[in-house]
């Protein structure tokens, strides 16, 4: 049954509408150009594929016209020789605090929540590239931010972090972001059970996953 449920979610969240690469790359390397924010404060940073960004302002944009939509979901995974590797399954709901719009949907349709890189922002991305990069980036910061170290092992290739001055940030493989808005009429990756809540069918999923992808799942129930 857990295997069936895995391999629905796979083939949904895969689906070309719904997923992308993560990074800009370059496919015969691996590498990833490092980006330079520049504006108020400098330092280096890791820019999502433009195809995911378009993902990003289509999912959100349902989110925010759909008054039974509960936010969204998000699967994090590598491909190895087309072999699939779940990395990560999350959410990000768009309700908040008293029932308002989360501050994770404050920029609208520009919204990418939790998969953002404002520099010590409350975003993936930033913990990620304050612990790989180097300009711009303190030791304190980076000791805020080490509860990433096993993500940065499970996606680069790299020996040490942060990097070398001049070196490039490189993929152990090509790694994708699926998202998908959720709503009242979203129906379970176990069917009987009809639509559940977000967080249920994240615990559902991590719970399913974690079962057959132990080693490389960077999530857990808690």
């Amino acid at each position: 049954m857990k295997n069936i449920i895995i391999q629905n979610f796979i083939t949904k969240m895969t689906n070309p509408a719904n997923s992308a690469h993560l990074f800009k790359f370059d496919p015969n390397t691996m590498e990833v150009p490092i980006e330079i924010h520049s504006k108020n404060e400098t330092y280096e940073y890791l820019d999502l594929s433009d195809q995911l960004k378009l993902i990003f302002e289509s999912k959100v944009s349902q989110v925010l016209k759909n008054n039974t939509s509960e936010g969204l979901i998000y699967f994090l995974y590598q491909k190895n020789n087309q072999r699939i590797i779940p990395l990560y399954i999350g959410i990000a709901n768009k309700s908040g605090k008293s029932n308002k719009i989360s501050s994770l949907f404050s920029k609208k349709e520009k919204s990418r929540p939790r998969w953002d890189y404002t520099k010590n922002g409350n975003f993936h991305l930033s913990d990620i590239n304050t612990l790989l990069l180097n300009n711009g980036y303190s030791e304190v910061e980076r000791q805020k931010a080490k509860g990433k170290t096993t993500w940065l092992k499970s996606i680069f290739a790299n020996s040490i972090v942060p990097i070398k001055n001049g070196e490039l940030p490189k993929l152990n493989h090509e790694i994708f972001l699926s998202v998908d808005e959720w709503n009242f009429e979203s129906v379970s990756s176990i069917p009987n059970l009809g639509h559940t809540s977000l967080y249920c069918e994240e615990a559902i999923l991590i719970d399913c996953f974690t079962e057959f992808y132990a080693n490389s799942l960077l999530n857990k129930i808690h």
